[in-house]
């Protein structure tokens, strides 16, 4: 059976507000109308990223949201939970959207 990967790229450096609202947009439309698709990840390199980004996040997920994906709990949007996890501990598999905030150059097997 083949593996199907629903992707969204952004080409943004440094910290973008639209961009990351285009995102969190993506995010939502690939968990809408899908009872099966009730997980998310949200994948940084380091916790540090979500705290140095606070203020963008907030713009987009509202600051209780972004509170507690900063404290690596997970939250609720649209319909979906979102987990947030960092590339050392990245899952070697995933069956639901996700989304790679400052990738890195090499790849992962979860998408």
């Amino acid at each position: 059976m083949a593996d199907t990967c629903s992707h969204f790229y952004i080409d943004s450096h440094g910290p973008d507000q639209n961009s990351l609202r285009r995102a969190f947009q993506w995010f939502r439309d690939s968990t809408a109308g899908d009872p099966n698709t009730t997980a998310t990840l949200l994948v940084v390199p380091q916790m540090e990223n979500l705290s140095n980004m606070e203020r963008n996040l907030t713009a987009v997920i509202r600051e209780a949201n972004t509170k507690k994906l900063v404290k690596g709990e997970s939250i609720n949007l649209g319909g979906a939970s979102v987990s947030v996890m960092t590339t050392k501990k990245a899952v070697a598999s995933w069956a639901g959207p996700v989304l790679v905030i400052y990738p890195p150059r090499r790849s992962f097997s979860i998408w």
